[in-house]
């Protein structure tokens, strides 16, 4: 990707470019969202990387992206768990957090797989009694078993 010279940026000394403005406005919202959030695109990943300058001072990766547009500002917006609030006092509810909603929707989909793939497997198994049944060696029949377990012939 090339970063076009209309869009205003800051060198960093630690070789990022902070992105101060874009055609989408996206580091705009992401700043109403919350200020102390800045975007920095990484040329040797050929990504936006989102930092957060912490309470306790330091910066944070939030995360990387390849694309800065709407789907950055609404994951910022899902994952801010202090509600654009400053401290950590209003922290929301997990039964109300996006990753909890996260979670039900992959446990649904989980057991969705597990029940198509149980009748799979229940299909598969009678198919499989079935034609052991016809032959003979199905689930009524004898199996005859060594008495050696280990294959010995000397036994």
């Amino acid at each position: 990707m090339e970063l076009s010279g209309h869009l205003p940026v800051r060198l960093t000394g630690s070789g990022l470019v902070e992105v101060e403005d874009d055609v989408l406005d996206i580091v705009r919202q992401l700043q109403a969202i919350d200020p102390r959030i800045h975007v920095f695109y990484n040329g040797q990943a050929d990504e936006f990387d989102l930092v957060e300058d912490c309470l306790d001072g330091v910066q944070r990766l939030i995360f990387s992206c390849k694309e800065l547009d709407a789907r950055v500002v609404r994951r910022i917006l899902e994952a801010d768990h202090w509600r654009g609030r400053r401290d950590p006092e209003h922290v929301v509810p997990e039964e109300e957090d996006f990753l909890t909603a996260i979670d039900k929707d992959n446990e649904a989909l989980q057991d969705a797989i597990d029940e198509k793939h149980r009748d799979q497997l229940r299909y598969w198994g009678e198919e499989l009694a079935w034609s052991m049944e016809e032959g003979h060696r199905g689930t009524k029949s004898h199996i005859r078993v060594e008495r050696d377990v280990d294959a010995s012939p000397d036994s």
